[in-house]
């Protein structure tokens, strides 16, 4: 019985550092969204996190805050802006519902950010 149990939790911890490790956040699972910047912080090590009115997900630039400073991206609360982000599915995320990373930033079709 106790093998049994080792064995499944060694699975299991395979599974979630595969997944964690492995995420398909590639351009075919790109998608858009478009919404008015209510907030700007830094979140974990220099990311900027922002928060988007009527979206249940919050959005982020993994070390944001070292490519631009906190002053020019402070200047987007208020606009509309166009965010496209990767979406996957992950084990630390099952419900979809957490912070999404931003590939590409927009505002006026003006293209602030890209990860490319």
């Amino acid at each position: 019985m106790q093998k049994h149990l080792l064995i499944a939790a060694i699975a299991a911890l395979s599974l979630f550092v595969i997944n964690s490790i492995f995420q398909d956040s590639n351009s075919r699972n790109t998608k858009k969204y478009s919404g008015k910047v209510l907030n700007i912080e830094e979140g974990g090590i220099k990311d900027a996190v922002f928060k988007i009115g009527n979206s249940k997900n919050t959005f982020y630039i993994n070390r944001g805050f070292e490519a631009s400073n906190a002053i020019e991206l402070k200047t987007l609360i208020g606009k509309t802006v166009t965010i496209y982000y990767s979406d996957c599915w992950t084990i630390l995320d099952p419900f979809n519902n957490g912070s999404k990373n931003i590939e590409k930033l927009a505002v006026n079709n003006a293209v602030i950010f890209n990860a490319n």
